[in-house]
Order: C-alpha cells, then structure tokens, then sequence
C-alpha cells in the first residue's frame, strides 16, 4: 500500500510534511493542508491542476516534466554515466565536461 503524505501550505509552498492518511489528523485542523499525488518536502511548491508537489526549480532554462513532477534540462546529460563530470552551465544553456583535478605524485627521493 503506497503511504499517504500531508502537507501545510502557506503562500503555495510546504512549510511542513507529515506522513498520514487523511486530513483527519487534528495537527491538520489549523492552515492550509493538502495530500497530493507524491511526497513533499518543505520548500517544494504545491501544483494543483497537477495535484502535485513539485521542488524548486533549479535553473530558469529548465522544464517542468509534468508526468515525473521534475525539472529536466532542455540538452540531454551528454553521457550515460550520470557519475560522468559535467555540470550544467546556465549562461551557455548547456553540459560543459570538467576536467577532474590531476594530482602528481612527488618523485621518491
């Protein structure tokens, strides 16, 4: 059986998230509480044509993937190893590979 979660809205935002299975719970009784479709977390947004809670947005070119309920990047990750070392640039909208430090080692004397 998959948990219900409850969460309090003030502007639109959780400001906090039990776990529970109606708004029967008397912590419930004061402000606004809803029960979307997936967990929340404090922060998140509350979508409600969605039904949804939904994390901040992480960059201003990203999208909404409205069936994940995540933001997804406008350019694929480059690489099919998400350890892979790029980061995403915003200013240039896209992956940029960063070059892992290179270390020395002292020659042995």
């Amino acid at each position: 059986m998959k948990s219900k979660y409850l969460a309090k809205l003030e502007g639109g935002i959780v400001v906090k998230a039990i776990k529970g299975e109606s708004l029967d719970i008397p912590q419930c009784q004061n402000g606004t509480w809803v029960q979307g479709e997936n967990r929340p977390a404090v922060g998140y947004a509350y979508y409600p044509d969605l039904d949804a809670f939904i994390a901040p947005e992480r960059y201003p070119s990203w999208i909404l993937n409205r069936e994940t309920y995540s933001w997804d990047p406008p350019a694929p990750f480059p690489s099919s190893d998400p350890l892979d070392p790029y980061m995403w640039v915003e200013e240039e909208t896209a992956w940029v590979f960063v070059a892992p430090p290179t270390t020395t080692t002292p020659a042995p004397t």
